[in-house]
């Protein structure tokens, strides 16, 4: 199953752990990220030890990847597609 993410359709099975990592990398915390995202952050805790998000947090996840680390988004889909 996939799901559309402005017009692109991206694999089912991304690698949240290394999204999130990614995200803080780039200096977000987990408080920030949830804080974005008006959830608590061990939701984002969550997260970062492998649990997957709903999808509609999955496509915000991937919405703030791609404006905060551009450069790696392409390459956690192709990442994702292999996975598949």
């Amino acid at each position: 199953m996939s799901a559309v993410l402005a017009g692109y359709i991206y694999p089912a099975r991304m690698p949240w752990v290394q999204i999130i990592a990614d995200l803080h990398a780039a200096g977000c915390t987990n408080y920030r990220i949830a804080a974005i995202f008006g959830i608590t952050v061990s939701t984002v805790d969550r997260w970062e030890e492998g649990s997957e998000p709903r999808h509609s947090y999955g496509t915000a996840i991937l919405a703030l990847h791609a404006q905060i680390c551009p450069e790696l988004t392409q390459q956690r889909h192709m990442e994702a597609k292999q996975r598949v």
